[in-house]
């Protein structure tokens, strides 16, 4: 790289590192090791608590749900002054998700800030395929394999019983959940904010078992954090707008080989 290249990516580097997350401050963080309660100025609209059934993590691996087609709100209220809030979740997806599947399907997941909707995209933990691809996507294709862009496959020990009804009854189960996890960072600057987390398009079914049952499709979420991210102060802006002038007049002089 040549000097002036080198100077204005160093001046935009340094920019972005003083508006940084590193400057955010936390506003809600929630893991469900415990209950999650309903004291102002926080406040989910649902209460429910599993663990994850994996032997492996002793009932220590808790989260909040299970839920089906519903949506399900966190309300943050008298929040800090602000210019930018940074959402982080775990998203746990239990059992058939059908993705684009014509016939079970279409299984969505989506999420949003206030009034606007963020993310909604169909997941698949079976044989069909998915919208959502992470970090894979590629130009110009629509639908990914299942689980494309999952951080966790299998994980959670949740399972599927395909049994058929004759006497005796008789099938196997399969082993089907995965966990995505999520980053979204939106410009806001009131005081008070709604937060969606919503699935649609999933087979809200019971399934009867001895002693007890489960859903055909559900959902739940883990690890939820809120970060405010404050206004930049005077001199960032000047840093930045410096750091652009540079960068704009050495791509002049270089061409367009940036």
């Amino acid at each position: 790289m040549i000097p002036l290249l080198r100077s204005a990516a160093t001046l935009l580097a340094a920019t972005l590192l003083l508006a940084s997350p590193a400057q955010a401050a936390p506003a809600y963080s929630h893991d469900f090791q415990w209950d999650v309660g309903a004291a102002a100025p926080y406040g989910w609209s649902a209460g429910t608590i599993q663990s994850a059934p994996n032997p492996d993590y002793g009932g220590w691996r808790r989260f909040l749900g299970e839920f089906v087609n519903q949506e399900v709100t966190l309300s943050l209220n008298d929040l800090a002054p602000h210019a930018f809030v940074q959402v982080d979740f775990d998203l746990y997806l239990i059992r058939s998700w059908d993705g684009e599947s014509t016939e079970y399907g279409k299984d969505y997941f989506g999420f949003r800030a206030g009034d606007s909707q963020l993310f909604r995209e169909t997941f698949s933990n079976g044989g069909a395929m998915q919208t959502y691809c992470g970090s894979a996507c590629v130009t110009g294709q629509s639908v990914y394999a299942p689980m494309t862009g999952a951080a966790e496959r299998y994980s959670l020990g949740y399972g599927f019983d395909n049994w058929l009804p004759e006497s005796p009854k008789h099938g196997t189960s399969e082993v089907m959940d995965s966990v995505y996890r999520f980053s979204f960072t939106f410009a806001h600057a009131a005081s008070n904010l709604e937060l969606g987390f919503f699935a649609q398009g999933l087979q809200a079914n019971w399934v009867a078992r001895e002693g007890g049952g489960y859903w055909d499709e559900s959902w739940g979420l883990d690890n939820v954090s809120v970060h405010l991210l404050p206004v930049p102060e005077p001199q960032t802006w000047a840093l930045l707008l410096a750091g652009l002038a540079l960068a704009f007049a050495a791509r002049r002089r270089v061409g367009t080989d940036f």
